[in-house]
């Protein structure tokens, strides 16, 4: 279980040979071979589609995943055991099926969706990670450039015994041919022979794919992972999401600032600013293309040293020039383009580019001896933008920014109160504090231990997935930039912490856990967020977040309620934030957050609309528990009135504790054995 990371209750027996069907547990979705012996020779494990083999070395274990992650069948994994040519070949199969592993490795109806490490940028646990990758960049050259050495001691072998030798054997007959007994037939057999034999030898060490399988093995490596293109461009596009949500100005960004007493020493060169900006050309995205490429432009007029691979004055001046145009800067484009010319009369469009300003401009009613007059400001609207139309979106980064106008009359009205309606927490209260009424939104304080959250953090590292959304069409879960961040999911039977998390979380709440989801931790990374959203499902979705067919809902209903964990305390940045109801949470490690996501009369409450803001500085790790419906008809019963709603957790029309102890009367069984049956009874 530890190795795998899988559910081994539905396992088959560890066995040399087993051909049985167990249909009852699903298929098998991964398999483990233990090597119990080292063969001399011969005896690799090989996977014929995918040109790989491993060599049996006694006490290790081969692991692979045979199903997609959208269930099925991975052709890819086809598989053999080679002859054994000298020694001994022992080994041990354990075959894991489906059943059980729904929540461990859950499914991804796009089968493109599997186990990859890749997308360092989404998490910052990941992102740590990479500190120490490159102090190892050296030895695995060294450790490359012995396998080479070695390859090319095999052609001066060849070369050694193949010819050096048989040129010095004057008796050798084939070394003594010529242009007249070629011609014998068997002569010419027996050159072609050896000449075929000692040619394969050479191409097999001349077309080695000794590269490809060293770069294949670092990359299989969990602790050598290195950055691929889709990190960089995650990594770019997080930057610029960080730069419109905060307001953070190009320049100083390039400049190693982050915010007034924060910055970094390293500046950004020509290079780095026309990347970025290349990035969001590459993306349509052509107001934060104007804004990256402009300081490239600048910084190229005054930088001394710039990089050999770096763009050219021409480069910048075309994308430039094209970005003006796209955001309505037609006079500054036709000016910048005939700099392009200017210097490079033959780069390709140019001169084309110049007519289309030029006709452009004529269609406006600009005369042609204007065309250089009066050239307005700069120009560059971000609504332009199609990803920023919504003005939910512009009011979304608004409260993650703190901007919000606070009603101090409504303010007034909150307060905190000891939570002890049952025996068990006359003795331990729990602290709580209303933030919000209308929806009730409230923060529990201190009720997730240190020690409780590493816990946590060390067993969702090595499970974490990248988050998705349900696609509103079809309900089918897919990858968007809505949301950034990674997952995991953590059962109440997998660890005695988490066990007891789930009977805290019913005291908290007081609700069935037992038709709760199982805790879902996420770590977010650069620019990490999650646009504004309801947790409960709606008309034509299952849900709005991860579907989980089969437990989540059907008999189980939707969404009643969400706790949300904080894990950690974000140094900039990360709020919670209710969108409508202008409310911001700024995460406070070891608290957690609170709010019912349907009325009384089981409708979904829109209110409880909220957003998961972008971490500038810092590291971010939060844990939702999704507790649903079933179970919970006389815990939170229905009200036919929408307006009828909860003024502090479980309500059952008692007075305020603001003013009076929150002690429920129904508590009537002994203090004693209430706390006997809250160790010793099921959640």
């Amino acid at each position: 279980m530890l190795m795998a990371n899988l559910n081994m209750m539905y396992a088959e027996p560890l066995m040399i040979k087993n051909d049985s069907n167990r249909l009852i547990a699903g298929i098998r979705v991964a398999t483990v071979l233990f090597y119990l012996t080292t063969p001399e020779k011969g005896g690799y494990t090989i996977f014929t589609e995918i040109k790989t083999i491993a060599k049996p070395t006694k006490n290790d274990a081969l692991f692979w995943y045979n199903l997609l992650r959208s269930g099925d069948g991975d052709f890819r994994t086809k598989h053999g055991s080679c002859p054994l040519l000298v020694g001994e070949k022992w080994i041990s199969s354990l075959w894991t099926h489906e059943r059980g592993q729904e929540f461990i490795r859950p499914c991804a109806l796009s089968p493109l969706i599997n186990e990859r490490y890749v997308e360092l940028f989404t998490s910052s646990a990941e992102l740590q990670q990479l500190i120490n990758i490159e102090n190892k960049i050296p030895k695995i050259i060294e450790n490359y450039i012995i396998l080479e050495n070695e390859r090319l001691e095999n052609l001066k072998r060849i070369i050694l015994i193949k010819y050096q030798n048989n040129n010095n054997n004057n008796n050798n007959e084939l070394f003594q041919l010529n242009s007249n007994n070629i011609l014998n037939p068997l002569n010419a057999l027996n050159l072609i022979k050896k000449l075929t034999k000692i040619w394969k030898e050479i191409k097999k060490e001349i077309k080695s794919d000794l590269a490809e399988n060293y770069l294949k093995n670092i990359s299989n490596k969990r602790e050598t992972r290195f950055p691929t293109e889709d990190d960089l461009n995650g990594a770019i596009q997080g930057l610029l999401r960080l730069q419109d949500t905060y307001k953070l100005k190009t320049k100083d960004l390039a400049n190693g600032i982050l915010l007034n007493n924060i910055n970094i020493k390293k500046q950004m060169n020509v290079k780095d600013c026309y990347e970025i900006g290349m990035n969001a050309f590459n993306e349509k995205d052509y107001y934060h293309s104007l804004l990256w490429i402009q300081e490239a432009y600048e910084r190229n007029l005054y930088e001394e040293s710039p990089e050999i691979d770096g763009p050219n004055e021409s480069e910048i001046l075309n994308i430039l020039s094209i970005s003006l145009y796209k955001q309505g800067n037609l006079k500054r484009a036709l000016e910048i383009n005939n700099k392009l010319i200017k210097i490079d009369p033959y780069y390709p469009n140019a001169i084309n580019n110049s007519k289309l300003y030029e006709q452009e401009l004529k269609n406006n009613g600009i005369f042609e001896e204007d065309f250089y007059k009066n050239i307005p400001l700069l120009n560059n609207p971000r609504w332009l933008n199609e990803t920023i139309l919504d003005k939910n979106y512009l009011k979304y980064e608004e409260l993650c920014r703190g901007e919000v106008n606070l009603d101090i009359l409504e303010i007034s009205k909150l307060y905190c109160y000891y939570k002890m309606d049952n025996s068990f927490l006359r003795l331990a209260p729990i602290k709580v504090e209303i933030i919000h009424f209308e929806p009730l939104a409230v923060i529990f304080r201190n009720v997730i231990s240190d020690n409780e959250i590493e816990i946590l953090k060390n067993l969702s590292i090595s499970k974490l997935t990248r988050a998705m959304v349900q696609n509103p069409k079809n309900g089918e879960p897919i990858i968007t930039s809505t949301r950034i961040g990674k997952i995991a999911w953590l059962l109440p039977t997998e660890n005695k912490y988490i066990f007891n998390l789930f009977k805290r979380l019913k005291l908290m709440t007081n609700l069935n856990m037992r038709s709760a989801e199982p805790l879902q931790a996420s770590n977010y990374g650069i620019g990490g967020h999650f646009t504004a959203h309801w947790d409960f499902a709606r008309d034509n979705s299952t849900n709005t977040t991860e579907s989980q067919k089969g437990y989540t809902f059907g008999s189980f209903g939707t969404r009643i309620a969400t706790v949300l964990f904080y894990l950690t305390n974000p140094e900039k940045g990360g709020y919670t934030i209710f969108t409508e109801s202008n409310t911001l949470i700024k995460p406070t490690k070891n608290d957690a957050l609170f709010w019912y996501n349907l009325l009384r009369n089981g409708d979904g409450d829109f209110r409880t609309k909220h957003a998961a803001c972008p971490v500038l500085i810092g590291e971010k790790w939060v844990s939702n528990s999704w507790i649903h419906e079933r179970g919970q008809e006389f815990i939170r019963p229905c009200a036919l009135s929408p307006l009828i709603n909860e003024r502090y957790v479980g309500d059952l029309g008692g007075p305020e504790p603001k003013k009076y102890p929150n002690i429920s009367p129904y508590c009537k069984e002994g203090l004693y054995s209430y706390i006997y049956s809250l160790i010793y009874k099921d959640i």
